[in-house]
């Protein structure tokens, strides 16, 4: 697959993109917002283990902090990849389309079933009121111990 067929995000639902040598196909859209799309993909060869792959698409029209900026969200993923509490990166891959100047980032990381507006909907379907405390405790400890590692890391 050419760079020039990353463009439309729902285009990529169904195809197999590769990132770093290992082979994702991509199952659904999870979410889109501003400049990327998350999908969840299954790696190929790998017992079907699920990731979610972010795909980030920058012009080089745009001001070039922007790709400064998508460049450095990689370097710190992979920093921290095999880190307790921070997301884990899996793989990570910058494709160019020259023609239209466009680049686009593909971020696989590891894929996380429940976040905390599904723990919210599902206190809410249960008639609460919110989050238990002991889940409000566990979600802002893991929080704190992933800012913890980041500041404590070698800059």
């Amino acid at each position: 697959m050419s760079a020039s067929e990353f463009g439309q995000a729902s285009g990529l639902v169904g195809l197999s993109v590769a990132v770093e040598n290992a082979s994702f196909h991509v199952r659904r859209v999870l979410a889109e917002g501003g400049k990327a799309v998350v999908f969840l993909v299954h790696e190929e060869g790998g017992a079907g283990k699920r990731y979610a792959m972010k795909r980030v698409v920058v012009s080089g029209d745009q001001d070039r902090s922007v790709l400064e900026a998508a460049n450095r969200e990689v370097q710190v993923l992979r920093n921290f990849a095999s880190a307790d509490n921070i997301v884990n990166l899996r793989a990570a891959e910058r494709k160019a389309d020259r023609r239209r100047r466009l680049y686009f980032y593909f971020i696989v990381m590891a894929f996380c079933p429940k976040n905390v507006l599904d723990i919210m909907r599902e206190a809410k379907a249960r008639g609460a009121r919110g989050i238990p405390r002991p889940v409000v405790l566990q979600i802002m400890r893991d929080t704190c111990r992933g800012v913890l590692q980041m500041h404590l890391a070698d800059p």
